[in-house]
């Protein structure tokens, strides 16, 4: 004891005796100089001087172009951080969230010249630097006048310095911070920030050059000098940033944590998805009944609720709609009183002659419909000979106004991706104007208004064109009342499809999803490439359709019948003078977009990814208004949820106390969801969906209803069971493949797999950690296999038997939480095979002019094939396509764009919809009566079907499915019933294929003439589709198998790759239709997707030299197969030359040396230059993929 207090004691002296010891550590930088965009030849020059500046006085430095280091652990090792030339968007969200906190707790903050041309999307990041970079003259000399004297990165100068830079003009400056350094415009040519605007007004004073600040817990210091190489040999700029060094490291205080006040970012795991309901139809819209059911609806009619407690979805009701092109049964609402009233809201198109779209109001209690309560609170006027856009989102704020959004409601398929605005004779339904921007129509807008009890509804003042309230019933409002510029239901107008709306009650806004139109790249003669867009309505206002996209982009005045173009439209003055117009003529100004997206590249938004794009707004949530047990985590408070029906990502967007975009950020990653439709938060906090599935227009299996939960404990597994092929002939041999089960928390795994024959039930124990060592179990045979240990990657069953099965994996953890995945099987019938037989031909690639020789080989295992006579040629579909842009097959078969019916047995399939039909049947499943298919199937042989059917619709009957009873219809004639029934049998006995080509012969790919005459033209791609419908078996339905085919021009612009490499840009250097990529550092790459490279002996590159703007460091391009890392095809040296005026181009063979390949292959193209990493190695104008005769 005594000893220990004499070592105790003496410690003690130390500790009083001896300084603090973070008194003799050095202060430590991270210098840190990655770019995403523009790359200053400075960088390695900079780096290596602030390097020894540093050093040379007592601060120590790491240097870094890796954003990985930008993690909360790593960066408390650094008293400040330096960004050093950085440009573009270099954080990812998670990344900024640990900048943001590492700021808040303390951490300093440099930032040297095009710091400033860094993250536009971040606004907090905006707020440290300071501002955001505008514009810049060429390099000059100029005079800096020093504004403060007093601090270490001015203390050193005088009144006044000179020097050569390149001189930034800002916008968006913080005006909080301390001004170093401004610089004198009269010095130089190009300052734009004291000189005087077109209204003779200055605009600001002072042109900042310099500047600190302390910042939401931080300091901050910036200088916009430093472009040149030469700035970093000068010991009076090396001073000048050396003391913003000084400044921002400050007195070396702890980093301080608890005063963060952004939430750490939460595990993304802890997201978990339930499915709770499975191969619906067209799901719609969805609501949270008080009891706590789900009610949604489906696009043809279907009224549908799931109860929790059963895990069972029942019908409530089968509304008759009308459901040609995009319209039926599209919006649905609780009442806000709904536990009085009962009362529910839908938006659908009824069946009859009159083209209109109705608002009504039901009862809807005990899970069931009252359909003679209904109520029409308002109709919609609508055309129906022509797609599309219905828009039929309905939402309450909780003040109780009822929000409508409502479609443009016009064909765009004629106007090549621009706006819809032909006032051509008779071209009314290609015409937005007469709808969108017609301030007498209600098409194109979101409604705002106030239902009453009594059927009738308040325009609240407010609206757009309601200077004060007005209360009315419908229909005594079908005109712009006198005195009014407008339909006074109108809250916004210009919207092209808003679909999916929502209300933040707390800040009083409005959001929505805008699907946009087509332009895959803007056209000089029409205007904007297409944008979707997320919209926030503070208050009434115009959002600009079909005169502007995005932010306000104008499209051209433009005449479809001479193709001549007039001016740009004014965003501030907008003109309707279409002849389809009803309404007035001046419109208000137009607002620009929240948030907007084309399908390639964002850079104003770069998270949300590139392809097919169809916007929609979900619920913002506030943490406090649900369980705090249940709900998010506090990191998601205030954020506005959106999501894209298409690329199926969901984003939490962060909005400031103004309403204006903050940030955006990936929500839920890990969760794949399939076309989401709809979204609500029930009471618990957690997020109920509603996803479309795959297909257009279809029941499909991966339709369903789903929950997002977050865990705060133990988290469920992941079960995964796929295969890849689920139908065949029986005896049918099924690889289930697991291996992408997961547990999060890291636990052993009990697995019991139920194949659904009634065989065998498989039970084995795997580990988390091992559960992919890829060592398969042998084929089960039947019997019960006990509780053991095993590595798991996949399993084969075989089914014996014909028949329909459901295998199902179910996932048990140590703390007993389960899930469980399930997939169908079909034995007894093997899909057909078609394929497309080119004699050897490449399969990707033509050349205009060639001569195609094909011919189809169709075979299926029970039907036997063409070559030997057992299949009809006759039942064989084959189309020939030309796209003039692009080359995606989905765009023809899928794609918002396409959404057009064949019309044949359409009449019937419209009968059926009007009459009460869906009453007692579905097209798939079993309701009251049997389904319509199995209906087709039993009557596929039956010659007199039709003749049979007809006569029983109409004089009823009963006993051939059971005691199910057929009503009499005598209402109908015989030749309508005629027409439904054909409709129906067509399900199971197809209609006679569209054969618009031989199975076998020559086709000449010979490009047509462009569509618009006034454009240039060019070489499309040729899409060829050949399908065949099997007979089925005694026990499966028919199945169809096809093959489509893309031939794309061999002569590709760069541009047009699938893909490519986040960093790399596109450049016109000629300001024309030239366009480049640039950008293309080492290792940068871009790819061409889904390539035959048969025939291709070698690749041509157009290379563009360094010019006035750019300089290129040279280096090779590698071409490889899968991956930037794969199959090396072949290689070859991009040269160096010296830049000239304007860029120079010269053509780079790479001979290729192909493998044998049995399939399409993803072909990547590798910049690489390992002495210049910082430097682009050359901009890529084309790629030629050259084809053996």
């Amino acid at each position: 004891m005594q000893l220990f207090i004499r070592n105790f004691f003496f410690l003690f002296a130390l500790t009083i005796l001896l300084p603090n010891c973070s008194d003799h550590i050095p202060p430590r930088i991270l210098l840190f100089s990655k770019t995403e965009g523009y790359r200053h030849e400075c960088i390695p020059t900079a780096t290596a001087a602030l390097r020894k500046l540093c050093l040379a006085n007592g601060i120590a430095v790491d240097t870094t172009e890796d954003a990985e280091d930008f993690n909360a652990k790593n960066l408390r090792r650094y008293n400040a951080v330096v960004f050093l030339c950085t440009t573009g968007d270099v954080l990812s969200p998670a990344q900024e969230t640990d900048f943001e906190r590492y700021i808040q707790a303390g951490g300093g903050y440099v930032g040297i010249h095009s710091a400033t041309d860094t993250e536009y999307g971040w606004t907090w990041y905006g707020g440290l630097s300071g501002g955001y970079f505008s514009s810049h003259p060429d390099q000059q000399t100029a005079t800096l006048k020093v504004e403060k004297h007093d601090h270490p990165a001015t203390k050193h100068l005088g009144d006044t310095w000179q020097r050569r830079d390149e001189w930034y003009n800002f916008k968006d400056l913080n005006p909080n911070v301390t001004v170093l350094l401004s610089l004198d415009e009269s010095s130089y040519k190009g300052g734009t920030m004291g000189s005087p605007s077109p209204d003779g007004e200055g605009r600001g004073g002072a042109h900042p050059a310099a500047w600190y600040h302390e910042y939401d817990g931080g300091r901050a210091f910036y200088t916009a000098l430093g472009h040149t190489k030469e700035s970093y040999a000068e010991p009076d700029f090396l001073k000048h940033v050396l003391g913003g060094i000084r400044y921002a490291i400050g007195k070396q205080k702890r980093l301080n944590y608890t005063a963060c006040r952004t939430p750490e970012l939460p595990d993304p795991t802890r997201f978990q998805k339930t499915i709770l309901a499975e191969e619906l139809t067209e799901p719609m819209e969805l609501d949270l009944l008080p009891d706590g059911k789900v009610i949604f609806i489906e696009r043809r009619g279907a009224i549908k609720v799931f109860d929790p407690a059963t895990g069972l979805v029942n019908i409530a009701c089968k509304l008759p709609v009308h459901s040609e092109h995009e319209d039926g049964l599209m919006g649905l609402a609780l009442d806000p009183h709904y536990t009085e009233n009962h009362w529910i809201y839908l938006y659908y198109s009824p069946v009859g002659d009159e083209s209109v779209n109705n608002l009504s109001r039901f009862v809807f209690q005990g899970d069931s419909l009252d359909r003679a309560s209904e109520k029409v609170i308002l109709q919609v006027a609508v055309q129906r000979q022509e797609c599309c856009h219905t828009g039929g989102s309905i939402e309450f704020d909780a003040e109780g106004h009822l929000y409508l959004s409502t479609g443009d409601n016009t064909n765009p398929f004629a106007s090549e991706g621009y706006a819809p605005s032909d006032e051509g004779l008779g071209r009314s339904a290609w015409d937005a104007q007469k709808s969108s921007s017609n301030t007498n129509d209600l098409r194109g807008k979101i409604l705002r208004i106030k239902p009453l009890p009594d059927g009738g509804y308040i325009c609240p003042q407010g609206n757009l064109f309601a200077e004060k309230t007005l209360e009315t019933h419908w229909p005594e409002l079908k005109q712009v009342p006198e005195g009014m510029l407008g339909r006074p239901e109108i809250y916004t107008m210009g919207c092209r499809n808003p679909f999916r709306l929502s209300f933040d009650n707390r800040r009083k806004l409005l959001f929505w999803g805008e699907v946009g139109p087509d332009a895959g790249e803007p056209d000089t003669s029409r205007g904007p490439q297409g944008h979707d867009e997320v919209n926030r309505a503070r208050e009434a206002g115009f959002f600009g359709w079909p005169y502007f996209v995005g932010n306000n982009k104008p499209y051209r005045e433009y005449n479809f019948t001479t193709h001549k173009s007039d001016p740009f439209h004014d965003p501030a003055h907008p003109i309707n003078n279409s002849p389809n117009n009803t309404g007035k003529r001046e419109l208000p100004p137009a607002q620009a977009a929240f948030i907007w997206y084309p399908y390639g590249n964002s850079p104003e938004f770069p998270l949300v990814g590139t392809g097919g794009r169809n916007a929609m707004a979900g619920p913002t949530y506030y943490c406090d208004q649900y369980p705090a047990k249940t709900r998010f985590p506090d990191y998601y408070d205030g954020k506005l949820i959106i999501y894209d029906w298409m690329r199926g990502w969901m984003m939490a967007v962060t909005v400031d106390t103004l309403g204006n975009f903050s940030r955006m950020e990936p929500f839920g990653e890990q969760i794949k969801l399939s076309r989401p439709m709809d979204m609500v938060v029930d009471k618990n906090g957690a997020i109920w969906v509603l996803e479309y599935g795959t297909q257009w227009f279809a029941t499909n299996p991966d339709a369903r209803l789903s929950r997002i939960d977050y865990v705060q404990g133990n988290r469920p597994p992941m079960p995964a069971m796929q295969a890849e092929k689920t139908a065949g002939a029986a005896p049918f041999s099924v690889c289930f493949d697991l291996s992408n089960t997961k547990d999060y928390d890291g636990e052993k795994l009990l697995y019991e797999l139920d194949f659904g024959d009634g065989t065998l039930v498989k039970s084995f124990i795997a580990k988390h950690a091992t559960a992919r060592a890829g060592i398969p179990l042998p084929p089960s045979k039947g019997g019960q296999l006990h509780a053991k240990t095993t590595e798991l990657d996949s399993i084969v069953h075989i089914y014996q038997k014909p028949g329909t099965y459901e295998a199902k994996l179910k996932v048990t953890d140590n703390e007993g939480a389960t899930k469980t995945a399930k997939l169908k099987i079909s034995a007894g019938n093997e899909p057909p095979l078609v394929h497309w037989d080119f004699s050897g031909k490449n399969r990707s690639f033509y050349q205009s002019g060639q001569m195609l020789h094909y011919r189809l080989v169709v075979a299926d295992a029970e039907d036997g094939s063409l070559e030997n006579g057992n299949i009809d040629p006759a039942s064989v579909a084959t189309t020939i396509d030309y796209l003039e842009t692009g080359f995606d097959i989905t765009s023809i078969e899928q794609g918002h764009q396409a959404a057009k019916q064949t019309a044949e047995y359409s009449r019937g399939k419209t009968l059926i919809s009007r009459s009460d039909c869906g009453t007692c049947h579905a097209e798939e499943r079993l309701v009251n009566g049997p389904a319509y298919q199995s209906i087709a199937e039993r009557y596929r042989k039956n010659d007199f079907a039709v003749r049979d059917l007809t006569k029983k619709v109409i004089k009823g009957g009963a006993g051939n499915w059971g005691q199910v009873v057929m009503s009499a219809h005598p209402q109908l004639t015989e030749e309508d019933v005629g027409e439904m029934v054909r409709w129906i049998l067509s399900l199971g006995n197809p209609p006679k294929p569209k054969q618009s080509f031989p199975l076998a012969g020559d086709y000449a790919l010979t490009p047509p003439p462009p569509t618009d005459k006034k454009a240039k033209p060019t070489a499309g791609t040729f899409i060829l589709k050949a399908s065949y419908r099997d007979r089925g078996s005694a026990s499966q339905s028919p199945l169809e198998g096809g093959e489509a085919i893309a031939l794309r021009p061999a002569f590709q612009q760069a541009e047009q790759a699938d893909t490519m490499s986040k960093n790399i840009r596109t450049y016109r250097p000629f300001n024309g239709d030239t366009v480049v990529l640039n950008e293309l550092k080492s290792n940068s790459f871009f790819v061409f997707k889904h390539v035959d490279l048969t025939g291709v002996h070698s690749v041509a590159l157009g290379i563009g030299m360094s010019d006035g703007k750019y300089q290129f460091g040279g280096g090779r391009v590698e071409i490889r197969l899968g991956s930037p890392k794969g199959i090396l095809l072949g290689k070859a040296v991009l040269p160096q030359k010296e830049a000239t005026p304007k860029m120079e181009f010269v053509e780079v063979d790479v001979p290729l040396s192909v493998p044998a390949m049995e399939s399409f292959q993803d072909i990547y193209f590798v910049l690489k230059n390992e002495n210049n990493p910082s430097k682009a190695v050359a901009a890529v104008d084309w790629v030629r993929f050259d084809l053996r005769e």
